[in-house]
């Protein structure tokens, strides 16, 4: 038995997961991050990719391409993640939903980390879970990319920068999350597993509970791609549960090259928040 199931709580209920990806003209990307999925610590019950690629073929042939038990379910759809996103779900039977980048690179133990906040939340008011963001890949993959100088800088310097935001002009997502925290004392097993209260997650780590993002799907409404749609939802469900991060969970985002649309609409949607 690894160490991280050893630390497990005997008296906890074991909940299962699932894992949902929406790619689009990243093959490679998910030729690298899939098979980390497949071998985690606490292994998914069925991962869902939901595919909008220029070229369909291209995917379902890594799919069938792979030997494991675990059902891989191959959709095809139109553009769009929150869209894709909720076609995926719709598939989950499983108490927890992870919602993947095709270039999230989990360590082995990660879901195990997330999967003991929800079992610790005995009464669930926890609805979602994401993991800390790490530097660095353990992994010898040489495909794998390096973090830029640039992501590098921005990581490090993440605590700095929002303790001069707050002491300025609070990012109004922020402040949003921040509005819906409970005035109630943070459990004491938070310490044990260090696992804090965040204002929201973003799409390459996020998880939740499934009943809830079924209660709180993503917004369609902007088909193709909706910038921040993931902390939307994030903010939405946190109006009735808590968003949290477990920290001793840890996946590297790849950030594999090809945005799911163009810069310049990008450009657009950054200009208009």
């Amino acid at each position: 038995m690894n160490n991280a199931r050893k630390l497990a709580d005997s008296t906890s209920e074991e909940l299962t997961y699932a894992i949902v990806i929406a790619t689009r003209n990243r093959v490679d990307a998910l030729r690298i991050s899939l098979p980390l999925m497949l071998e985690q610590s606490r292994r998914p019950k069925q991962i869902v990719i939901v595919d909008s690629s220029d070229d369909p073929t291209q995917v379902g042939t890594l799919v069938d391409g792979i030997q494991s038990d675990i059902p891989i379910h191959l959709l095809r759809s139109e553009p769009g993640t929150s869209l894709q996103r909720n076609l995926g779900v719709g598939l989950i039977s499983e108490s927890v939903t992870f919602f993947l980048d095709d270039d999230s690179m989990l360590f082995q133990d990660t879901a195990e980390h997330i999967m003991r906040v929800y079992e610790q939340d005995f009464e669930q008011r926890i609805g979602g879970v994401c993991s800390s963001e790490a530097l660095h890949s353990t992994l010898h993959i040489e495909s794998a990319k390096k973090p830029s100088m640039r992501d590098q800088v921005k990581l490090r310097v993440a605590a700095i920068r929002r303790k001069l935001e707050d002491a300025t002009i609070t990012d109004p997502f922020i402040r949003i999350g921040r509005s819906n925290w409970p005035e109630s004392q943070e459990p004491n097993w938070f310490d044990n597993e260090n696992v804090v209260p965040v204002e929201y997650m973003t799409g390459f780590r996020m998880t939740f509970r499934t009943k809830v993002i079924h209660e709180f799907p993503f917004d369609e409404h902007l088909r193709r791609y909706g910038l921040f749609e993931d902390i939307d939802a994030s903010l939405r469900v946190s109006m009735k549960y808590r968003i949290v991060g477990a920290n001793k969970a840890r996946i590297f985002h790849n950030r594999w090259k090809g945005n799911r649309d163009q810069q310049s609409k990008m450009g657009f949607f950054s200009a208009c928040q």
